[in-house]
């Protein structure tokens, strides 16, 4: 009794013991799966804040590269600060994921959405910006590509410091104020571009005019220096009504840039001449002469100097546009060949085109012909081989009539010594004999009318034999003048591919 008091107990520990143990394992699995779903939702928020961070940092330089700065910079630094602050957060779990929580994340992703939002009302104000003040920014972009902001610093600087207050005026939402205000800047930056054009185009012009002002030219050559000085005007009247007509610009400066080299050999030559004595006077002038001779040697080997210095000149120009006439026509009859060159060219290239698509033609035909010549062999040497079989038709023909005679010969010959032997052995059965005679005779007459149609078949078939080998010899005889045929075109097509 004792004992199984004692069974009950121990097997009731024993049970108690086994649920305590499920129990807390059950408790201990449980515990792991909260703490691996904690850890996981800890690494979500760490992500999230760091890729916002990451992406607004993106937005931050694309906005930069865009020059957001100088169309808002006020919205551009509130969003780098609200940058600064989302980081400085962030700094609190950079390395420390598993302290990160969705509250912080949140407070992290504020910090960012207001970032966006300065950002965005940049951009607003950019875009407002670019529609209401394009001649402005256009003129602005034309500048920069003169490097106006390099030649010109301090007036560019403050144009661009005007179209900043532009812009301010539109980010405060006073658009019509910043047009109005836009017709103050445009001058100021023509006269930007005037200058920077002027100074570019008209740097070597200027160099010249300084040199003949330095060395006193309107004093000794007052004529030709005015001409210089109204044409550098004329190209800077042009260059200030249309600073972009740069074709027309530089004509122009070319035209003062020439009148300036000649008015500084002008005044060499005035300056020359005032200091020759009076005793060299008449050297001066026979230089001056042989030099008008030496021209007019040149030109037609005539001297002039039996005439007087106004007439040389005049007999010179008369020269010089004869020979120009003469060389316009020689560029006339030039550009006459040059055309004629042209147009044989054009003909020799359609000619080689037309004798190209003639020899296609040709090559085309002669083909056709080869393959009827080849499907002509082909019959022939179907004929030849039907000739061949024939032939030996023929010959086992002649042979099997030959045995046949021989072998009628034979049965003739047999039936005669029958027939004697039966006429020796008794005269009592010459009726027999007779009857007996009669059948053979009849065979004898029957196998001589095989024979002869044996011999007209063999006769057919020799006739027919002949009429073959006449088809075969015609057949042959066409094959050859088709060969020589193709031959002689052959040689035709070759001379007229040789010939130019």
């Amino acid at each position: 009794m004792h004992n199984t008091s004692l069974s009950k107990h121990f097997v009731s520990a024993c049970f108690l013991t086994t649920i305590i143990t499920l129990s807390g394992c059950q408790s201990t699995s449980e515990q792991f799966v909260e703490y691996q779903q904690k850890t996981q939702q800890q690494n979500e928020q760490f992500l999230i804040a760091k890729t916002a961070i990451e992406a607004l940092k993106q937005e931050l330089k694309e906005a930069n590269e865009k020059n957001i700065s100088f169309f808002s910079s006020d919205f551009f630094e509130k969003a780098h600060d609200e940058l600064t602050d989302a980081e400085d957060k962030f700094d609190d779990i950079r390395f420390a994921p598993h302290k990160a929580t969705e509250s912080k994340t949140n407070r992290i992703l504020l910090d960012i959405n207001q970032a966006k939002q300065y950002l965005k009302q940049a951009f607003l104000i950019k875009q407002s910006a670019e529609q209401l003040l394009s001649e402005s920014f256009s003129k602005t972009k034309r500048l920069k590509t003169l490097n106006a902001d390099k030649l010109y610093t301090k007036e560019f600087k403050r144009s661009q410091e005007k179209i900043a207050d532009l812009i301010e005026l539109i980010a405060d939402g006073k658009q019509a104020q910043a047009q109005e205000q836009q017709a103050k800047v445009l001058p100021l930056l023509n006269s930007i571009e005037i200058k920077v054009v002027k100074y570019t185009e008209l740097k070597n012009l200027k160099a010249l005019l300084s040199t003949l002002k330095k060395s006193k030219t309107d004093r000794v050559a007052s004529i030709s220096y005015q001409k210089t000085i109204g044409l550098s005007q004329t190209a800077e009247s042009i260059i200030s009504a249309n600073p972009r007509d740069i074709a027309t610009i530089r004509k122009s400066v070319k035209q003062a840039i020439f009148e300036a080299k000649h008015t500084q050999n002008i005044a060499i030559a005035v300056r020359n001449l005032m200091a020759i004595d009076e005793d060299d006077y008449e050297k001066y002038i026979l230089d001056f002469e042989n030099k008008l001779n030496s021209v007019s040697d040149s030109l037609q080997g005539v001297d002039l100097r039996d005439q007087v210095i106004s007439e040389q000149t005049t007999s010179l120009i008369s020269q010089g546009k004869a020979l120009n006439n003469q060389l316009d026509q020689q560029a006339k009859k030039t550009a006459e060949l040059e055309l004629l060159l042209v147009s044989k060219n054009k003909l020799l290239t359609v000619a080689s085109k037309d004798k190209d698509s003639y020899s296609t033609i040709i090559q085309k035909k002669l083909t056709s012909k080869n393959e009827q010549i080849t499907q002509q062999k082909t019959q022939l040497d179907t004929l030849k081989q039907a000739t061949i079989a024939l032939e030996q038709k023929v010959i086992a023909a002649n042979i099997k009539t030959d045995l046949s005679l021989q072998k009628l010969e034979q049965t003739k010959h047999q039936y005669e010594l029958i027939l004697a032997k039966n006429e020796l052995a008794s005269s009592a059965s010459n009726l027999s004999v007779e009857k007996k005679q009669l059948e053979f005779d009849k065979k004898i007459q029957s196998l001589q009318i095989t024979l002869t149609k044996i011999k007209t078949d063999n006769t057919a078939k020799n006739q027919e034999i002949k009429l073959l080998n006449e088809t075969i010899t015609n057949l042959k005889t066409d094959n050859i003048k088709i060969e020589q045929k193709t031959i002689t075109k052959e040689n035709i097509q070759e001379k007229e591919v040789k010939e130019p």
